[in-house]
C-alpha cells in the first residue's frame, strides 16, 4: 500500500465498523477518504448495504469519475477494478467506466486470466449494449478461452451495431476488420451478409487513404495515396502492386491521364507531377510553389487546370510548361474542376471557416480565361462535379447531403438527402443511372437521373473518397486502404 501520510491524507477518525440505521452512512467526502486509504473492499461492502437500504448513491457520477482518474496513479490494480465496478453499479452508463473496464479486460487477457477478462468485458457489454467496441472485446476474450460459438455470436453483434454507432469512421473500420477476422477464422461466411450483392472487396496491403483513382488507357488502374505513393493494378483490377515512383511523401489528391503513357497528378504538398511512361517515373513541373494543389482537370492535351487549397485556379495552355492565375480569392479552396465542353466549365469548393463556412461554385464560359461566382446560397462545402451523359445537366454534390442540379448553370435546384455527412464523388454512367460515394462507407445509386436515391450496403465503414467506371465495373476507394468493385 502507498503511504497515505505522504500523500497529504490525515488520519480521519471515521467510524464505519457498525452501520446501524441510527449511525447512518458516510458522507461522500468520508466515503472517498476511506477509498484513498486503500479500504476499497470495505467501501464496497458499505455501498452494497447502502443500496440494500434503498438509499441513493454515496457519491456523484462526475466526482467519482474524476476521483477514479486521479486514484489510478496510486491504487493497486485490483482495487481499481473494484472501484470501476462500484461506479458501474451506481451509474450504469458512466463513460469513464467503459474505458477503464476495457483496459482491465485486456490486462487480464495478457495475463491469461481469461475468466476475469470475460467477466470484465461482459460487464461492459451489459452496461454499454450499443457499443460495438464492448462486444468486440468480449469476442476477443471468448476467442482466447476457446468459446467459439459465443465468439461468433458476439462478432456478428459487432457488425450489426456498426452502422448506427456514433464513432468515427476509422474506428468503425478497425472494428469491422477485427470482427470479420474472428468470423473468418471460425469458418463463417460473412461476404454475402456484409455487403450488397455484386459488391466485392479487393484487399491490398495498406491502411493508407486511397484518395485518387484513374483508369489508364490499357485498362489497368492507378490509385494515389495520402503518403505520396501509388498502387498499380492488373487488367482485372484484382492484383495491386505498390509504386513509389512519385518521389514525394505528401498525398496524391488527383490524377488524370490523356494517353496510354502521358499523365498528370497533383499533391497538396505543393507539387504538380507529370509522367511520360505510364507512371514508371514522375517529374515535378516547375511553377509558383506557394500554392497547394488539390484538384486537377485536363481539358485538352495542352490545356490544364489546377484548383488549390489557397483559393487559386491555375491554367496552363502549353502542357504545364507555363501557368497563370485565372482566379484568386484567399478565402476560398477548390475540390473539383469539370468542363462540359471546350468553353463551359465549373469549379467547386468552399470558403469561410469552421464556424461560418459556405459552398463555392464558379463558372466559366470562355474556356477558363475568366470565372464568375454562381449564386447557390449554400452553407456547405461542395466536393464533386459531374455531367449526366447525353444531357446538359450539371450535378454538384458535397457536405450535409446536398446535391445541386442545373441545365444552364444559372438556375439551380437543390436536393438534400437526410443523414448524410458528406458526398465525396458523384458520377453518372448514362442518362438515368448515377452513383455517389461518401463518408462512413456510403454508396447511393439512382435510376431516374437523381430524382430518387437508394443506399447500397458496402459492408465497410471507412469513408469512400473516389470512384471510376471501367467498362461495366465501378471501382471505389477510400480510407484504410478500402477498395471495392461493383458490377453494374
Amino acid at each position: 500500500e502507498k503511504n497515505t501520510a505522504a500523500r497529504g491524507i490525515g488520519e480521519d477518525k471515521i467510524k464505519l465498523t457498525q452501520l446501524s440505521a441510527q449511525e447512518g452512512f458516510p458522507t461522500e467526502s468520508d466515503f472517498l477518504s476511506m477509498i484513498r486509504k486503500g479500504q476499497v473492499q470495505q467501501a464496497q461492502i458499505i455501498m452494497e448495504r447502502n443500496k440494500a437500504a434503498g438509499n441513493g448513491p454515496l457519491f456523484s457520477k462526475d466526482k467519482f469519475s474524476d476521483f477514479l482518474l486521479y486514484e489510478r496513479l496510486y491504487q493497486r490494480s485490483d482495487n481499481l477494478y473494484i472501484m470501476v465496478k462500484m461506479l458501474l453499479d451506481a451509474y450504469p452508463s458512466a463513460p469513464v467506466a467503459e474505458r477503464f473496464m476495457n483496459i482491465f479486460g485486456y490486462q487480464f487477457l495478457r495475463n491469461r486470466q481469461n475468466d476475469k477478462a470475460i467477466e470484465a468485458f461482459t460487464l461492459n457489454a451489459q452496461h454499454f449494449p450499443q457499443s460495438p467496441n464492448s462486444w468486440d472485446a468480449l469476442a476477443d476474450a471468448e476467442k482466447a478461452a476457446g468459446l467459439t460459438e459465443k465468439m461468433v455470436e458476439h462478432a456478428f453483434k459487432v457488425l450489426s451495431l456498426l452502422p448506427a454507432a456514433r464513432i468515427d469512421s476509422r474506428t468503425k473500420e478497425q472494428l469491422r476488420i477485427s470482427a470479420e477476422a474472428k468470423l473468418k477464422e471460425a469458418g463463417q461466411n460473412i461476404e454475402s451478409g456484409s455487403a450488397e450483392k455484386g459488391i466485392k472487396r479487393i484487399h491490398i496491403n495498406t491502411t493508407d487513404l486511397l484518395g485518387s483513382l484513374t483508369v489508364l488507357k490499357d485498362g489497368t488502374l492507378l490509385a494515389g495515396t495520402d503518403k505520396g505513393y501509388f498502387w498499380n493494378s492488373d487488367i482485372k483490377g484484382e492484383q495491386w502492386v505498390k509504386d513509389s515512383s512519385s518521389g514525394i511523401t505528401t498525398g496524391i489528391s488527383d490524377i488524370h491521364f490523356i494517353t496510354t503513357f502521358k499523365g498528370y497528378a497533383v499533391s497538396p504538398g505543393g507539387y504538380i507531377l507529370t509522367t511520360n511512361d505510364a507512371s514508371k517515373t514522375w517529374e515535378k513541373i516547375p511553377y509558383e510553389s506557394k500554392n497547394v494543389p488539390i484538384a486537377l482537370h485536363v481539358l485538352t492535351p495542352t490545356k490544364l487546370f489546377v484548383g488549390t487549397a489557397n483559393g487559386k485556379l491555375l491554367m496552363s495552355e502549353d502542357a504545364g510548361v507555363n501557368w497563370k492565375v485565372v482566379y484568386e480569392n484567399s478565402d476560398h479552396f477548390f475540390r473539383d474542376i469539370h468542363f462540359i465542353n471546350a468553353t463551359t466549365g465549373y469549379a467547386a469548393g468552399g470558403g469561410g471557416n469552421a464556424n461560418n463556412g459556405y459552398g463555392i461554385l464558379l463558372m466559366t464560359k470562355d474556356g477558363g480565361q475568366t470565372w464568375t461566382n454562381v449564386n447557390i446560397n449554400l452553407r456547405s462545402t461542395l466536393n464533386t462535379i459531374t455531367q449526366i451523359p447525353t444531357k446538359e445537366t450539371i450535378v454538384v454534390a458535397g457536405y450535409d447531403g446536398h446535391i445541386l442540379y442545373s441545365e444552364n448553370g444559372i438556375n439551380w435546384r437543390q436536393q438534400t438527402l437526410p443523414q448524410v455527412r458528406a458526398f465525396r464523388k458523384i458520377l453518372f454512367t448514362n442518362a438515368l443511372r448515377g452513383y455517389v460515394v461518401g463518408d462512413n462507407g456510403l454508396l447511393m445509386t439512382t435510376t431516374d437521373a437523381g430524382q430518387n436515391w437508394k443506399t447500397l450496403n458496402t459492408g465497410v465503414y471507412g469513408s469512400l473518397h473516389t470512384m471510376v467506371i471501367k467498362e461495366k465495373t465501378m471501382i471505389m476507394a477510400g480510407e484504410n486502404g478500402i477498395l471495392l468493385q461493383l458490377n453494374q
